[in-house]
């Protein structure tokens, strides 16, 4: 793909393919003619209430052709598009408007695009109603169609990504045009997308993965596109699959539990007469993932066409506007086998012969997350900032043109660092591969070895557990805290315990048992650790029952 601006579709719009929206009983078509169309007018009413060239327009609505549309105007007017999660139909609805609250905060928007339902969380800011607005393309056809695009500005701030707040308070990333372009260019070049390659996602559209990858991509290819809300993906993940077998789509992403989701809700005979031989890359990043989901994907579809070296595990961050490392398409996906005691910062990782048996830690396997794509940076840093050697643990830092120019309210022009991004995550670099164990910010010392959250949620789903495992200290004293849900059985339960006090060797092993809508989790449902952790400190799951505490003792 070449280098262009990302609006470049809304001037000449091609009418034989476009997004075809989800609703209950089939797709909403809408072609690139009239999302362009729709756009205008929301160009015109951003206009129209004085916005201008460097504000910000927060959007808080869910997936559809509004949000579209008032994403492109926005850039259309010079101004930066901010997407913001709307609240779930359930769920604890105090907690994310608290959320929305501080987002909007941040983002300080010039206005609110949002709908008759979410317009009670914009407060004293001024917000359009994206119905009223989408009416009148319906009333007047020519609603929208007389707008220009402005010109592009590579330096200028096009959008405002707010981080998924795993470890901390979501933080808006200030992403440039030619960031973005970058990007844009890059993954059309990983998965030689083209005019005809189709998209299908069910992924949240205020998520860096959601919106540039599965969005913005294939917009700039004007590529036909099915999206899906994530809760209708969640309630019919069988409805996501046809869009392979039945619509032919060939490109995808998600985080590896949406694979867990589809391989325990989808059973082998709902597939019959199904082909998923188009489907030519499936990218999964977002969060660590157990090779065993994949193995479990690909023998579900497997029998039905879908080639397992569709599997395309990647590494990115909202801070790197999306993807910085990735699967090489068609190769699938490859795992290293090392000894967990090598796991530490500093330390070199040892290879061993064969993963360990079925809840065992004794050897530990670790997918790769494919090698730099396009012209990132990557490199693996000591405490000090100086890379280390191959093949050893440390601070994952990135750099190159995706990197995003700032978070909002930075006083400073420059990139997120002088001298690159650190990005929190631990991993390590082998023969050009990245491989990434985690959160530095939810490991614990204990006892001398690095222990991962991710891994020991690794090691239990191997007993057919799902909890959440937070690491942290009491009274100084190092606690490992696992979270299931209030149906766990008590035989499991433990057995969580008894894998805990080994794993955590010398640490408090805590179980508890926790409705599912308690745990807190970011708007892309990763685990808050920390959250949950400071809650358990608070004593804010003792009440729904649990296990109790013991010490793991040696």
């Amino acid at each position: 793909m070449e280098q262009r601006e990302f609006t470049a579709w809304l001037r000449s719009p091609r009418e034989s393919a476009g997004i075809r929206f989800a609703h209950r009983d089939g797709w909403d078509h809408w072609p690139y003619p009239r999302l362009a169309g729709l756009a205008g007018r929301f160009a015109e009413a951003y206009r129209s209430e004085g916005v201008r060239e460097g504000d910000v327009v927060a959007i808080l609505l869910g997936t559809g052709p509004e949000f579209v549309a008032a994403l492109y105007a926005a850039a259309a007017v010079g101004a930066a598009a901010a997407p913001v999660a709307p609240p779930p139909l359930f769920g604890p609805g105090e907690e994310h408007a608290v959320r929305i609250k501080a987002v909007l905060e941040e983002a300080r928007p010039a206005v609110v695009v949002t709908s008759t339902r979410h317009r009670g969380h914009t407060g004293d800011r001024r917000a359009l109603i994206a119905e009223e607005i989408a009416e009148e393309t319906t009333r007047n056809a020519d609603a929208g169609r007389g707008f220009t695009v402005g010109p592009a500005k590579p330096d200028r701030t096009v959008l405002v990504q707010f981080t998924s707040g795993s470890t901390a308070s979501p933080r808006g990333v200030r992403v440039s045009e030619n960031a973005l372009t970058s990007t844009l260019s890059t993954l059309g070049r990983w998965l030689d997308h083209t005019p005809d390659t189709p998209t299908a996602s069910w992924l949240p559209l205020h998520h860096d993965m959601g919106l540039v990858g599965c969005l913005l991509g294939p917009v700039a290819h004007q590529a036909d596109l099915w999206l899906l809300p994530t809760a209708e993906f969640v309630r019919r993940p069988l409805r996501y699959l046809r869009c392979f077998s039945e619509h032919r789509a060939a490109l995808s992403a998600m985080p590896a539990f949406g694979l867990d989701h589809i391989s325990a809700r989808v059973r082998p005979r709902d597939l019959a007469g199904a082909d998923f031989s188009s489907w030519r890359v499936l990218i999964l990043g977002a969060e660590r993932i157990d090779p065993e989901s994949l193995r479990r994907f690909s023998g579900l579809l497997g029998p039905h066409g879908f080639d397992a070296a569709a599997l395309a595990p990647a590494y990115g961050l909202a801070e790197a506007t999306l993807a910085v490392t990735g699967t090489p398409a068609g190769r699938g996906f490859r795992s290293l086998t090392v000894d967990p005691a090598t796991l530490v910062p500093g330390s070199r990782v040892a290879l061993t012969g064969s993963a360990g048996s079925a809840g065992s830690d004794a050897a530990r396997e670790i997918v790769g997350c494919g090698p730099p794509l396009g012209r990132a940076l990557v490199r693996v840093l000591d405490d000090h900032g100086h890379a280390v050697d191959d093949g050893v643990v440390g601070e994952i830092g990135v750099d190159g043109p995706m990197v995003a120019s700032g978070y909002v309210g930075d006083t400073r022009g420059s990139r997120l660092e002088e001298s690159g991004l650190r990005t929190g995550d631990a991993g390590f670099l082998l023969d050009g591969e990245l491989f990434v164990l985690g959160r530095l910010g939810d490991a614990m010392k204990i006892r001398g070895r690095t222990v991962y959250a991710e891994d020991v949620e690794a090691v239990l789903a191997h007993d057919g557990a799902r909890p959440v495992v937070a690491l942290g200290s009491r009274a100084a004293r190092p606690v490992v805290l696992a979270v299931v849900g209030t149906t766990e059985p008590d035989e499991r339960i433990e057995r969580i315990r008894s894998t805990l006090r080994r794993l955590g060797e010398g640490a408090i092993v805590e179980v508890r048992r926790v409705p599912a809508a308690r745990v807190p989790r970011t708007t892309s449902g990763k685990p808050r650790r920390r959250e949950l952790f400071r809650r358990f400190l608070r004593g804010e799951l003792d009440e729904t029952g649990g296990a109790g505490g013991e010490f793991a003792k040696s």
